[in-house]
């Protein structure tokens, strides 16, 4: 009985590593979180590799989109910076470097006030 469930085990444990390594599983867990449905569903069991690819990569896409919008108009946080770094190198894009006074001084514009560019060097010396 031991041999054959450390059988089982091992066969289980390779063909997760393979899936892992394929991104098969990233897609599949993606896929389910979505849609609220398990893997047996026959919409996923008809989707081919390829369409379910796109559709995360474009679930991808909308959300950087979205997530670039909010920290753009100042409604964003640090939690959401984060995500947009993950998600940017999801999709194999550098994530954006925030600057806080870069930040400060794109406020000052988008506030009518002439920025102070003179105050970079206050924080270097």
């Amino acid at each position: 009985m031991w041999g054959t469930r450390i059988f089982f085990s091992e066969n289980a444990r390779r063909r997760a590593k393979s899936e892992h390594e394929a991104g098969a599983d990233v897609v599949r867990r993606w896929w389910c979180k979505k849609y609220g449905r398990p893997p047996t569903d026959p919409a996923y069991q008809a989707a081919t590799p390829s369409a379910l690819a796109q559709e995360l990569f474009e679930d991808l896409w909308v959300t950087r989109d979205e997530l670039e919008k909010e920290l753009c108009d100042g409604k964003g946080t640090n939690e959401q910076r984060e995500r947009l770094a993950s998600v940017c190198r999801a999709l194999g894009e550098s994530p954006p470097v925030f600057d806080a006074l870069a930040d400060k001084w794109d406020e000052d514009i988008r506030a009518g006030r002439t920025p102070d560019l003179t105050e970079g060097w206050k924080y270097h010396g």
